[in-house]
């Protein structure tokens, strides 16, 4: 059973980790041009990154912004930026 600090300790970090995801999909839409409400998540890695959005219009639009570069390192090295996949009706953009 937790202790009323580790329970305090508990929320403070889930209302962190929420107010961060809302400033990384700000930021994310910002960078990409869209709309906050169209951006669903945004990982950021070392050879590549993805943004999550909510409709094929948003991918296309940040796939065609990212389209002439490439992954830089790791096992998808050189492998052209811009991919879409499709799941559950959200979309998923190789940044």
């Amino acid at each position: 059973m937790k202790t009323n600090e580790q329970q305090s300790r508990a929320q403070w970090l889930a209302e962190k980790r929420a107010a961060e995801l809302i400033e990384t999909k700000k930021w994310a839409a910002k960078m990409f041009g869209l709309k906050a409400e169209q951006v669903l998540g945004y990982s950021s890695g070392c050879a590549y990154s993805k943004i999550w959005v909510t409709d094929k219009a948003a991918a296309e639009k940040v796939s065609k912004q990212v389209e002439s570069g490439t992954c830089n390192g790791g096992y998808f090295h050189g492998m052209a930026l811009g991919a879409i996949s499709e799941y559950d009706g959200k979309f998923e953009v190789m940044v």
